[in-house]
Parts: C-alpha cells; structure tokens; sequence
C-alpha cells in the first residue's frame, strides 16, 4: 500500500450526511440533535430516546476532550440507519468488547463492530428506526465493508 493512501469512508448511491465535530465533552449531546434533526427532515419518524441513547454512546466512545476532530457519519436505507463515528487520531485504542457487546445487546441494533484505519479507529453500528428488536443476548461481529453492503 502506497505511504499516500488513507483508508476512507466512502458512500456512493445513498443519501448520507456527515458532520466533523470536535472532540469536546458537549459533543455526544450535539451530535444526538443533528442526527435526531437530519432523520426528522428526511421523515422518518423514529423513536427519539433510542436512536438519542445509541447515537449518545457511539459518539461517547469518542470523545476524551482532547479537542481533536472527530467525524459523526449517518446514512439510512428502509427502515435502517448506519451511524459511523470515527476519532481521526491515528494510535488511538479502539473501542472495548465490552462496548461493543453492548451496543450488540440493545435492541435496535442490528450490527455494530469498530475498525482501526490509518485516521484512526471507528465505531458504527446499524440500527433499525421503527422495528426495534428483542433484546439480544449473542454478538454479531463484522466488518464495516460487510455491514455497508449488507444495510445499504
């Protein structure tokens, strides 16, 4: 791989949005209202609290006030919608399997995982707006490659 090449998230053929945000205590909260706000314009009517919980953990994870930028990715399909939060600091550990077990475990999510690119690692998760599941006990891993093309 060529020393210029960096690892990108790329969307293509869906409707998407993202906002670059820094990496403040405040941000979990801001990036809960832009994300709430972006799904009521595109008309989904989803349920708040839980998309605001999911949405508040992922971006949660990471934040540590070190006023880097972070990256708050959204893109839906149906009644799905992939939230990608990425840190945009290289050498920064990844989340926890606890986290991510704990995402797997809430009930509108249907995948989650996290990813370490050369900007650093990722968090995402795909969850469904209006059909939350029952509660889940088994962890579903995989790539964020896979899930893009499965969700959207």
């Amino acid at each position: 791989m060529p020393a210029a090449y960096q690892s990108r998230l790329t969307m293509t053929n869906r409707r998407g949005v993202n906002w670059p945000m820094e990496d403040r205590p405040w941000t979990p909260g801001k990036a809960r209202e832009r994300v709430l706000a972006q799904l009521r314009e595109w008309g989904y009517t989803a349920d708040e609290a839980m998309v605001g919980d999911l949405v508040t953990t992922l971006v949660g994870q990471a934040v540590q006030d070190t006023r880097a930028r972070i990256s708050v990715h959204m893109s839906p399909k149906g009644d799905q919608i992939l939230v990608v939060v990425l840190s945009h600091q290289s050498g920064r550990p990844a989340a926890d399997e606890a986290t991510v077990r704990g995402l797997a475990g809430h009930r509108a999510v249907v995948s989650c995982g996290v990813e370490t690119s050369t900007e650093g690692p990722s968090l995402w998760a795909v969850m469904d707006l209006n059909r939350p599941r029952p509660s889940a006990t088994a962890t579903r891993r995989e790539t964020l490659g896979s899930a893009l093309r499965r969700a959207l």
